[in-house]
């Protein structure tokens, strides 16, 4: 395979190349050659194959793409590396966007066997959290989790974030792997909290609960995370549990946050 992907490589810059790519706002012209496009790219296979007009043109243009991206990206789906520096996470990323665009089914093993993907994204998201800036932290989150290429190594490093999380701390992350689909980190979430609602949850401490539970309620509802809480845990906890968070989430929303009245409710 290693002998076949070098051949491939070879014919990148080749004369022969029968496809022009103008990539960028200022298109910059690569020339590439049709059958490996169609090999190695769905996207490029069903656009040629179809009849449009860039199978008759022999042109594509790909204005949203970025010349630098693509430039790193070309050697991959000819040889299957990429050759040049990745010097940022933001390549990373960059290079992520546009194989899910073109659906290089192979690039996310080769990008986790290349680069320490995960923990670039811990490092980025250490970054956010010194900024304290909850909102600017959730939208990047977001954004990752659109990507289908980093989906799974932002769910491993918020799994192993979680890890490290107060029980409190586990419910924004329950929040976070309900709204960006990942079932990994759900488990361990509800997991852990299952096991210290068991140890811990009693009458004596229902108002600190309650407490923080009307804090993850409120961080729920900022940061547009979705599901108000108590419909995540009538999804995810113990029923017992599931129905004493519900109606101090129900509470919650009467009293338009009001502690006091939760308290008062549960006990």
């Amino acid at each position: 395979m290693a002998h076949l992907a070098a051949q491939f490589g070879a014919l990148l810059g080749a004369d022969d190349a029968d496809m022009e790519i103008h990539v960028g706002q200022q298109p910059q012209v690569f020339h590439a050659h049709t059958f490996i496009l169609k090999v190695r790219s769905p996207y490029f296979r069903a656009m040629l194959a179809s009849g449009m007009l860039e199978s008759k043109s022999q042109t594509v243009k790909m204005p949203a793409v970025s010349c630098r991206t693509f430039e790193m990206m070309l050697p991959f789906v000819y040889g299957g590396r990429v050759t040049a520096s990745v010097e940022s996470f933001a390549d990373i990323q960059c290079l992520a966007d546009l194989a899910d665009f073109m659906q290089l089914g192979d690039f996310p093993q080769y990008m986790r066997e290349t680069w320490d993907v995960q923990g670039l994204l811990e490092k980025r998201m250490e970054e956010l959290s010194k900024e304290a800036n909850a909102t600017k932290t959730e939208k990047w989150l977001a954004t990752m989790a659109k990507q289908l290429t980093l989906h799974k190594d932002l769910e491993s490093m918020l799994v192993k974030t979680a890890q490290n999380e107060t029980a409190q701390g586990k419910l924004p992350m329950l929040c976070r792997a309900n709204l960006h689909g990942m079932p990994t980190l759900k488990k361990k979430c509800v997991d852990a909290l299952n096991e210290y609602v068991r140890n811990n949850w009693t009458m004596a401490n229902a108002g600190t609960a309650a407490s923080a539970l009307e804090m993850e309620f409120q961080y729920s509802d900022s940061f547009c995370m979705g599901s108000p809480l108590h419909e995540v845990y009538a999804e995810s906890m113990a029923e017992g549990l599931a129905t004493i968070l519900r109606s101090a989430a129900e509470c919650i929303a009467e009293a338009q946050y009001s502690p006091q009245l939760v308290v008062n409710h549960i006990v």
